[in-house]
């Protein structure tokens, strides 16, 4: 039971390290060769008086007091702060010549990066809850997400190995002390990975009617004999029926959700995430429907469902992911070949005269 403790390390860091980014960033303290535009978009640009005038003067001795650690705005407290900024630039009692068009360009795409970035932070958070959920409930599926955090959380610990290398130039027991932090983790986070299979057996595993349902949902309508029925006033019937569905929906909802995302971008973002949490729970109640376990409590088996939907998501996800690679890559190798076959018979053997360079 101890050495299955191993397995819960890297899911409770990493939600650690996400409720920092979300609510205060902390940093270690080095000197950076330049600023960077974070610095310039979130520091406190209204110093008192005072400050203004003794700036100069007391640079070296505020240098010399600065401590080990550096704790700036967290990202709920950025994207808050980018979005009071631009409302007040866009005041429309502003004279026109008061209004800075790159600015306000610049802050938005600022801020939908910080938004897609909060969007990634909490669905990590989330999955490693989830993970460290299907672990002590058992779930089959416990094992994927297992190896998604350990590989995902793989890249951050090198990533911060290298950032602590970096401080080290700089500051060199700051940098010594989150590289060796960040070596023991990677190592830690490399013994769980391998020895997942160990701690997790087959035989103990919870919610098989799920792991039945999403083996068999494909293959359910080749049991049985079931034969399907084709015929050209079906086909007819379905045509129209698409038809018409496209229509009422392309007329009744596409068209207003468009104006709406063009005219009112938050009231959409908000409606949009509206539909998905109502979409999720939907998702959620019929998994619990399904493959609820008698042993476990109700709120038990809701938040094992909620595991199993991030499983089907990243599933579905790197699917996309891996078949869009493919796809592209296949598309790209086709219009090389085609390129090169062109290229050779202008050149070599003289039987066309033109050709376009795809």
């Amino acid at each position: 039971m101890k050495s299955k403790l191993l397995l819960y390390v890297t899911p409770i860091i990493i939600s650690v390290l996400c409720c920092e980014v979300l609510f205060l960033n902390i940093n270690f303290r080095y000197k950076q060769p330049f600023q960077k535009n974070a610095d310039i978009y979130f520091e406190e640009v209204e110093p008192s008086p005072s400050k203004k005038s003794d700036k100069n003067e007391n640079a070296l001795e505020e240098e010399g007091d600065k401590g080990l650690f550096q704790i700036t705005r967290g990202l709920f407290s950025k994207i808050s702060l980018i979005s009071q900024v631009l409302s007040d630039i866009k005041d429309p009692t502003l004279p026109p010549d008061g209004k800075i068009e790159q600015s306000i360009d610049r802050l938005e795409r600022v801020l939908l990066a910080q938004k897609i970035y909060l969007v990634v932070v909490v669905f990590f958070l989330l999955l490693c809850m989830s993970t460290i959920i299907s672990i002590v409930f058992k779930a089959w599926f416990s094992i994927f997400l297992g190896r998604f955090i350990y590989i995902s959380s793989a890249y951050i610990i090198l990533w911060n190995i290298l950032k602590g290398i970096i401080i080290s130039f700089t500051s060199v027991w700051t940098g010594i002390l989150v590289t060796t932090s960040y070596v023991i983790f990677y190592a830690l986070n490399s013994i769980a990975m391998v020895k997942l299979d160990r701690f997790i057996h087959p035989d103990n595993h919870n919610f098989n009617a799920l792991l039945r349902a999403s083996n068999n949902e494909e293959d359910s309508h080749g049991e049985r004999g079931y034969k399907p029925i084709v015929s050209t006033e079906r086909i007819l019937f379905h045509l129209f029926i698409i038809i018409f569905i496209g229509i009422l929906i392309g007329n009744v909802l596409y068209i207003p959700l468009f104006s709406l995302q063009k005219n009112y971008s938050s009231e959409f973002g908000f409606l949009l995430l509206f539909m998905v949490i109502n979409l999720s729970l939907f998702y959620i109640w019929n998994y619990y429907k399904i493959g609820q376990e008698s042993g476990l409590s109700t709120f038990q088996n809701i938040i094992s469902c909620f595991s199993f939907l991030q499983y089907r998501f990243i599933k579905n996800f790197v699917f996309i992911i891996v078949s869009t690679t493919g796809i592209i890559i296949f598309v790209v190798f086709l219009f090389t070949l085609l390129t090169l076959n062109t290229f050779f018979l202008k050149n070599y053997v003289n039987m066309i005269e033109n050709t376009i360079n795809l």
